[in-house]
């Protein structure tokens, strides 16, 4: 799972994967011991804000996807429950996961999975497919698909249960949202419905939905995170870890990927002083951690169709770097993208 999945197609080694998964899996331990997975599952990891639980989303097929949360070192503590993840509380007690109309008879929703082995519905209506808890008090924000159609809005709930239409989504999907650590901005990536590659975008907003700001175009995969502090935005985009200054508008690529291998799955350290990313070729993944103080030793600039637009940066150990074009708009539209 990269993205909370409203459609995609089938693997194309479904059959094998489920005949590996009904040998290797049939035996699934739980509290205290590892997950045994086929090796043709699809596993990302999420790492809770304090840094120690992990929330491990595996994908057998398009109707099995499932969410199980580790400690620290790789221990199962909560079994697996339906669902892909899409956020942790900021306590790291509990994640928000996403049920998609075809794992979910009653349509897509978002359930609360806790660290206690807890399973529940959120009580956001039917048709989210993305929610973040605020960081600073008991708000959630959500996106929800109108009925018979991708198209989303974004809203915020308030501890009363009230809702607030924040932003309209102008017929793009709106998804993967994220509240600054200080919780004043809110992060989420946009696609058109058909989710195409170039149609697809990274902004930040502020929590009450004004002040909208385009960061760049991006591939529409792993969520974006924010920094301790607020200050930086690290992302995955055209197989390299680039990083977005929220002070100066800037934009710098932190990794340069050899060849048939991706930068992917970025998260901050919770003192903010490293980035961990998983480099990913077709039989390996490992996890590398880089200081977040300094971009990598880049020599030029790449000029892939996917890389950002609103600057193309990047940058030798001198921290030489260019400004973007930041693009702002009061509101956004199917073509402030294209």
């Amino acid at each position: 799972m990269k993205t909370p999945i409203i459609n995609k197609k089938y693997n194309i080694y479904g059959a094998l994967g489920a005949l590996a998964f009904f040998f290797l899996i049939s035996g699934i331990a739980f509290a205290g011991h590892k997950i045994a997975l086929s090796p043709f599952d699809s596993k990302d990891i999420y790492t809770s804000p304090d840094g120690k639980f992990r929330a491990v989303t595996v994908q057998k097929d398009e109707e099995t996807i499932e969410t199980y949360i580790t400690d620290e070192n790789g221990r199962t503590i909560v079994k697996p429950h339906a669902g892909s993840f899409v956020s942790w509380s900021p306590n790291s007690s509990k994640t928000l996961v996403f049920l998609s109309d075809i794992q979910n008879p009653k349509g897509r929703e978002v359930y609360i999975l806790g660290i206690d082995g807890s399973y529940e519905n959120s009580g956001l209506p039917i048709g989210t497919i993305s929610a973040a808890y605020s960081t600073v008090n008991s708000d959630i924000a959500y996106s929800r698909t109108e009925k018979g159609t991708d198209n989303s809005n974004l809203y915020v709930r308030d501890v009363k249960g009230e809702d607030q239409l924040i932003l309209k989504g102008d017929n793009n999907i709106l998804t993967w949202l994220s509240w600054s650590p200080q919780g004043n901005k809110i992060l989420f990536m946009q696609s058109d419905l058909l989710i195409r590659p170039g149609k697809q975008s990274l902004w930040i907003m502020d929590a009450d939905g004004s002040n909208k700001e385009k960061i760049t175009s991006v591939d529409w995969d792993y969520p974006a995170v924010w920094s301790p502090d607020s200050t930086r935005i690290a992302f995955a985009n055209a197989g390299d870890i680039w990083e977005y200054r929220t002070q100066d508008r800037t934009l710098i690529r932190l990794t340069n990927q050899e060849m048939y291998k991706s930068a992917i799955h970025p998260e901050y350290s919770p003192d903010g002083k490293t980035i961990t990313y998983i480099a990913k070729s077709r039989y390996t993944e490992d996890r590398i951690s880089i200081d977040s103080s300094q971009p990598q030793d880049i020599n030029d600039p790449i000029s892939d169709p996917i890389t950002p637009v609103s600057v193309v940066a990047s940058s030798t150990l001198d921290n030489n770097v260019s400004s973007p074009e930041a693009t702002t708009s009061s509101s956004i539209e199917s073509q402030s993208i294209n």
